[in-house]
């Protein structure tokens, strides 16, 4: 189900693309690509046959209070997991969302908002 949404606010005009993450297909692959391989993910055996796992599925990032650890290499999760979480992100524009909001643009229709 897709939606559009257009919103005029002051100066702004915000288009948005109201979609399910169910429904896009990224999403689809995914779900078909756990429903067929959960299961026989085992952590601690993707550990042993791959001994960069921490390296590739962690990450730290210095914070304003320290550093910032996300570990994802303890989740069921492995290379193609991984790629089609990416796919997913991509078609929900996170990636252009987030350098629009490191960027100071508006990406949403709450900001400026003064009610």
């Amino acid at each position: 189900m897709s939606h559009s949404l257009s919103i005029a606010s002051k100066l702004y005009v915000y288009e948005v693309e109201l979609i399910l993450t169910s429904s896009r297909d990224a999403w689809s692959k995914l779900k078909s690509y756990y429903d067929q391989n959960a299961s026989s993910i085992i952590v601690k055996d993707i550990f042993e046959k791959d001994p960069e796992r921490f390296s590739k599925y962690a990450h730290q990032f210095e914070g304003v209070d320290g550093q910032v650890l996300f570990d994802f290499s303890k989740n069921l999760i492995d290379d193609e997991a991984h790629e089609l979480l990416l796919r997913l992100a991509q078609e929900a524009r996170v990636f252009e969302l987030r350098d629009k909001l490191f960027a100071g643009q508006h990406i949403n229709t709450t900001e400026d908002r003064y009610d």
